[in-house]
């Protein structure tokens, strides 16, 4: 299954591809409350940053671990993210629109989650996140 959802964010790329990409680990909680994120690898967030991730969006703790596997400065920012129910992979490409305003869109990829199933908590968490962008930049 797959799910994509857009926002447009007033302010400059920059600034939104910083907030999601590069201040992840710090960021996350914020738009989320129901994420909890450690850092399972040394330096700068890139392509091989590893994070550790707990979170309680269906009722019971469940861990597991994010890896980034795209990194393009201003342009893409890509999970592979693992928690128990296999792998599924989260996508955000950044498009600058006008002088100060960027468009985020998302693409949320289950492969196990047939697309016949339920996904209306899944796509209220990320459209959660999306909308709390504005207010937390």
């Amino acid at each position: 299954m797959k799910i994509e959802l857009s926002e447009l964010i007033n302010h400059p790329i920059s600034d939104v591809f910083t907030f999601y990409a590069d201040d992840h680990l710090q960021n996350h909680p914020r738009w989320d409350s129901e994420m909890h994120l450690s850092l399972a690898t040394d330096g700068a967030v890139g392509i091989g940053t590893v994070f550790n991730r707990r979170h309680t969006h269906f009722g019971d703790p469940i861990e597991g671990s994010m890896t980034v596997i795209e990194f393009e400065r201003d342009e893409l920012f890509g999970l592979a993210i693992d928690d128990g129910f296999g792998e599924f992979y989260a996508r955000l490409r950044f498009e600058q629109v006008g002088e100060s305003s960027t468009r985020v869109s998302a693409v949320v990829d289950v492969p196990s989650m047939p697309d016949s199933a339920d996904a209306s908590r899944l796509i209220a968490v990320a459209e959660k996140w999306l909308h709390n962008t504005e207010d937390l930049l």
